[in-house]
């Protein structure tokens, strides 16, 4: 099964290292941006289970936005120029889940998971990328209400072992063995936090 992630508010020192993350930064930092955004608005109760389509959606608005911004002469605000950001960004997202997706299938992660998870986040990506192509360029929280609506009607990008939508939060569920992952990848829970609580996670 799947298990539910927590974000925490920095990516991990390994992320920091890879090529991924140095574009990341040469582009304004979008993604930690992004991640700051969520974990302000998607912190508590059900809906934590918004985080994962959050983060793809916002990280991927923010990307689109940055490279608009990147443009010169303010061609980013032009129809070219907001449909190649958009563009771009959605390779960009492509290349971050064929990476992703190699990392769990070497893990064993069933092929048919792998498949329809990626297919959800790439969706979410998309929407991402629309919203930010349209509007501003400001990489901040004046898209949030789209960013809200938009939610409703996209998927979770949780998927369980049988392939079946996973989006059940369970705050009662506090042990190793709990299908909910506490924090994001290079962090750990602190000792004696609640499970999904706002800063409940740290630095391996």
């Amino acid at each position: 099964m799947r298990k539910k992630r927590k974000v925490c508010n920095k990516m991990s020192p390994f992320q920091q290292k890879t090529l991924e993350s140095k574009v990341n930064k040469w582009m304004g930092d979008p993604k930690n941006k992004a991640i700051e955004n969520v974990v302000s608005r998607y912190d508590k109760g059900n809906t934590i289970d918004k985080q994962d389509a959050a983060r793809h959606v916002t990280s991927s608005q923010y990307t689109t936005e940055s490279l608009r911004k990147k443009m010169p002469f303010g061609i980013g605000n032009s129809i070219i120029g907001r449909g190649s950001a958009a563009v771009v960004s959605n390779l960009m997202g492509l290349g971050h889940e064929a990476k992703g997706a190699y990392g769990q299938y070497k893990r064993g992660k069933p092929v048919v998971n792998i498949i329809k998870e990626s297919v959800e986040d790439l969706t979410n990506n998309f929407a991402g990328s629309v919203i930010g192509a349209t509007g501003n360029s400001s990489m901040n929280k004046s898209k949030n209400k789209i960013v809200d609506k938009a939610l409703n009607y996209l998927p979770d990008g949780m998927v369980d072992d049988k392939g079946k939508k996973n989006n059940r939060y369970n705050p009662k569920q506090k042990d190793s063995s709990s299908p909910i992952k506490a924090c994001w990848d290079g962090f750990k829970r602190k000792p004696g936090t609640t499970l999904g609580a706002k800063g409940s996670c740290e630095k391996k």
